[in-house]
């Protein structure tokens, strides 16, 4: 289900999606087509991530402070990713170079799949040590504490979804 998510969520970035009128839109579109719809964004400011430790999986957080940037109803967030392995990599969310932007950033969006809402999670963070964590995930409406993980990328660590049958997972968390 997972990858299906994701895939969905490409193909409407990509242009090949419905729309919110529910007439379609890129190749022809229909009313079980994903569509990118609007969330509350803010809700998501100042809330924390959690990961725990599991074999070879280190501990991560991802931490989101302010909102950036909204391009498309995509948000962009400033924040950070704290790993066990990797130490703390700091996302400002600022229009950097393009590259610059893809390999740091927190990135929320929402979508509608037959009828059933769902945040799009995505973090990519590196560091000067080239370190490099990437988080492709998502809520469901129906448990909006969780991000179930498609893809988690901590160096040489790599979790896919449609690879195991483990379900990894990021719970929201309450930092003192």
């Amino acid at each position: 289900m997972g990858l299906v998510i994701f895939i969905l969520f490409m193909l409407v970035l990509s242009g090949c999606g419905g729309s919110k009128s529910g007439n379609g839109g890129g190749n022809g579109g229909g009313n079980d087509d994903p569509v990118i719809v609007d969330f509350d964004a803010e809700a998501f400011k100042g809330t924390s991530w959690r990961c725990t430790a599991s074999g070879d999986r280190p501990q991560i957080t991802v931490n989101i402070n302010e909102i950036a940037s909204e391009i498309s109803g995509a948000y962009y967030f400033s924040g950070s990713v704290e790993c066990s392995t990797t130490g703390t990599m700091t996302i400002t969310g600022e229009e950097e170079e393009d590259l610059e932007v893809l390999w740091k950033h927190i990135c929320l969006m929402a979508t509608e799949i037959e009828g059933e809402q769902y945040i799009i999670f995505m973090v990519a963070a590196t560091n000067d040590d080239g370190d490099y964590i990437q988080i492709n995930g998502y809520i469901e409406s129906s448990n909006p504490n969780t991000v179930i993980v498609n893809i988690l990328v901590v160096n040489n660590y790599e979790y896919d979804s449609d690879e195991t049958s483990e379900i990894v997972k990021f719970n929201k968390v309450l930092l003192i």
